[in-house]
């Protein structure tokens, strides 16, 4: 489909004005639409994409093509031989996980080419009143934008091209967009690992920040866990300042008895990442970390029930 634009022009007495201007838009016998889930992204993430295409007219489509051009983009890095801007591919196409349909059937898939531009399917066909689905599966890659030199949220545009003998090319596009705010993993410890009663144990827990904002004492984070072995006279630090248990706003809590143990809402925060273009036109993710330690004395262990 495309959208057209006229303009009518009237002459009179050797002057002339302009009409206002109408708009239209022209819809080809074949429709292709395209769709993203989910619609927001980190580096790693899968996306599922979603391409139909739809033959409403009357004569069919032959030796029809499919070309995803996996968001290619130019970067704002350079090639250091040439000083041209490299051209990156900031998704990868996840082999052997197409899935075809012709009429909401599934049928045998087609094998994509991998090529300068993208992946392409290709020798497919549609005949009139028909409709195919690719549903297929493409991996964030270190390419992708993060930040924009402003902070500001990024995207990537991914393109479709359809053609074929008794169509006109036709596009279709899918936006997901680079997640915004904390973007947060856990990681649990402990050492050493053969102890004793008696013996003195430290948990440490890593708390890791790969998102563009930070994790703040507005977001209330916690951390609970129920110690067992349980641990006596307890010692807790967060990035290295003591933590306390005692007074009007405590830091933590923690009961001998059972071991359970708390981190007030809020105690724990967590810097945003900082985020590095490399000169290759790749981006390196430095998260922001906290890290949590509880020391304390090795009591009975709880029997399981």
């Amino acid at each position: 489909m495309a959208i057209f634009y006229n303009t009518a022009t009237l002459t009179y007495n050797g002057g002339t004005t302009n009409s206002n201007t109408v708009a239209g838009e022209l819809v080809g016998d074949v429709t292709v639409t395209k769709e993203a889930f989910p619609d927001t992204y980190t580096t790693g993430e899968d996306v599922t994409y979603t391409v139909s295409i739809c033959n409403n007219g009357t004569t069919p489509v032959t030796d029809m093509t499919v070309l995803d051009n996996l968001g290619l983009y130019t970067s704002t890095a350079t090639n250091p031989d040439t000083g041209t801007p490299l051209q990156v591919f900031p998704l990868t196409y996840v082999d052997d996980s197409v899935s075809y349909y012709v009429n909401g059937e599934l049928q045998t898939p087609p094998v994509p080419t991998k090529g300068t531009d993208g992946i392409t399917f290709a020798g497919l066909s549609l005949p009139p009143n028909e409709c195919v689905m690719l549903i297929y599966h493409a991996t964030v890659n270190s390419y992708a934008p993060l930040v924009d030199a402003q902070g500001a949220q990024v995207q990537i545009l991914n393109t479709v091209f359809v053609s074929g003998t008794g169509m006109a090319q036709t596009i279709a596009e899918a936006s997901i967009f680079a997640s915004q705010g904390p973007e947060i993993t856990i990681t649990k410890s402990l050492t050493p690992e053969v102890v004793s009663v008696g013996d003195e144990m430290t948990y440490t827990f890593i708390i890791q920040n790969t998102g563009t904002t930070a994790l703040t004492a507005a977001d209330n984070t916690s951390i609970t866990d129920m110690f067992n072995p349980k641990l006596s006279n307890i010692t807790v630090t967060l990035n290295g300042r003591l933590l306390t248990a005692t007074g009007a706003e405590p830091d933590y809590t923690y009961t001998e008895g059972t071991g359970a143990f708390s981190t007030t809402a809020g105690r724990i925060t967590v810097d945003a990442a900082t985020y590095k273009m490399n000169t290759d036109g790749t981006y390196t993710v430095s998260p922001g970390v906290s890290i949590l330690r509880v020391k304390g004395t090795v009591n009975e262990l709880t029997p399981a029930p």
